[in-house]
C-alpha cells in the first residue's frame, strides 16, 4: 500500500529541508574554509531559493486548507483577513 499523496508531499517537504540545512552546512563550510566570496554566494544563494521555494509550498497548502474556517462559520471577510495576515506574516 502506497502513501498518500498529502504523506508523499509531506516526506518530500522533510527531504527538501534536509537538502536547505546541507546548504547552508555548505555556505558554513565555505566561510570556514575561506573560499572565494563569489562562490560563497553562488551556494548562499542557492539556499535561500530553496528556503523561497519551500515557504511558497508550505503557504500553498496553508491557503489551500482555508476552506475549514468556511465550514466553522467564519465569513468571507474573516477568511481574507486571516490569509492576508499569513501573508504579512511570513512574506513582508
Amino acid at each position: 500500500m502506497g502513501l498518500s499523496v498529502v504523506a508523499r508531499r509531506r516526506v518530500q517537504m522533510i527531504y527538501r529541508s534536509k537538502r536547505i540545512a546541507q546548504q547552508f552546512e555548505m555556505v558554513h563550510r565555505g566561510l570556514v574554509l575561506n573560499m572565494a566570496r563569489a562562490e560563497i554566494l553562488d551556494r548562499l544563494n542557492a539556499a535561500r531559493y530553496s528556503v523561497n521555494d519551500l515557504m511558497a509550498q508550505l503557504l500553498e497548502e496553508e491557503i489551500l486548507a482555508r476552506p475549514r474556517d468556511a465550514a466553522a462559520g467564519k465569513s468571507r471577510e474573516q477568511i481574507v483577513e486571516g490569509l492576508m495576515e499569513l501573508l504579512r506574516t511570513y512574506i513582508g
